[in-house]
């Protein structure tokens, strides 16, 4: 509505309001499906990168993708019988440009990820940063947190008090020496008569008969053994 309202790049002078508010509409629309898309590209490939890394990576990509859009469509007169204002290097530019401003505007006003309420169980480990809890494991008399960075600590803590200081987290136990974070699970397998978790990090978590309805209710698996 802005764009449409100001005109930039020219479409004052050369559209109406009318024209502006359905050329701008659309290529604004094209921009968020392509940032969403970059989005889960980025998460699925790269799980475990920062804020910062996720971002940066969404904008290279959107970067090198959306100007050579913009300028086919432009091009080919598909939105408007106008001439395109701005050649590919130049509309190239212009989308750098507002990329870069409108990232520096996000990571200035946006929230950041330790503003949210983080589960008990954090203020028992290291300080962590970004680094999120993607599972939790038995080990003798303690409980070993790992981390979607990587790192692993050892906590002197029974596994069920520990389960409870997740607190609300999306996650699950899938057996009682186990218990995930659903963001971190990529899919569940079975190899002979028994089943498993699979992990981003390619960990196999097991799966009991106890705690299988929980990965079912998750989506992972059908309701009955096959």
């Amino acid at each position: 509505m802005i764009c449409a309202v100001v005109g930039p790049l020219g479409t004052f002078t050369t559209m109406g309001f009318g024209e502006r508010l359905y050329v701008w509409g659309v290529s604004c629309g094209l921009a968020l499906i392509l940032g969403g898309f970059l989005s889960e590209i980025v998460a699925t490939v790269h799980p475990r990168a920062t804020r910062i890394a996720h971002g940066a990576w969404i904008a290279l990509g959107f970067s090198m993708v959306f100007p050579v859009l913009i300028t086919w469509i432009g091009r080919a007169k598909i939105l408007t019988a106008n001439e395109p204002l701005l050649g590919y290097l130049e509309t190239k530019f212009v989308i750098i440009c507002f990329a870069i401003i409108f990232g520096l505007m996000l990571l200035l006003v946006g929230p950041k990820p330790e503003d949210a309420k983080l589960p008990r169980l954090y203020a028992r480990l290291p300080k962590s940063g970004s680094a999120r809890v993607c599972r939790l494991t038995v080990d003798d008399h303690y409980t070993k947190v790992y981390m979607n960075d990587g790192t692993c600590s050892r906590l002197l803590m029974r596994f069920a008090d520990a389960v409870k200081e997740m607190d609300d987290a999306d996650g699950f136990c899938t057996h009682r020496s186990h218990w995930v974070s659903l963001s971190y699970v990529v899919s569940a397998t079975k190899r002979g008569t028994r089943e498993f978790i699979d992990l981003h990090d390619g960990t196999q978590v097991p799966i009991s008969k106890t705690y299988r309805q929980a990965v079912v209710d998750a989506g992972f698996l059908p309701s009955a053994p096959r």
